[in-house]
């Protein structure tokens, strides 16, 4: 089993939200209990480190709306 590990996602310019049919989404549209999928911008890998924990979103995708 892997461990869970926190991190933190920077929103851009760029990053879209939609649900999971492609509706397009703002900000106000989730809570704080929300299940999401992030899409990162870049491909990277997540480790202990503080510094691999910091990601951009490409997308946020809100699932179970």
């Amino acid at each position: 089993m892997t461990a869970a590990r926190l991190v933190t996602v920077r929103i851009a310019d760029q990053t879209t939200s939609r649900d999971e049919h492609g509706n397009e989404l703002t900000a106000d549209d989730f809570t704080e209990e929300a299940t999401v999928r992030v899409i990162l911008a870049a491909p990277k890998r997540i480790s202990q480190s503080k510094e691999s924990r910091d990601v951009e979103a490409r997308e946020i995708i809100l699932l179970n709306r």
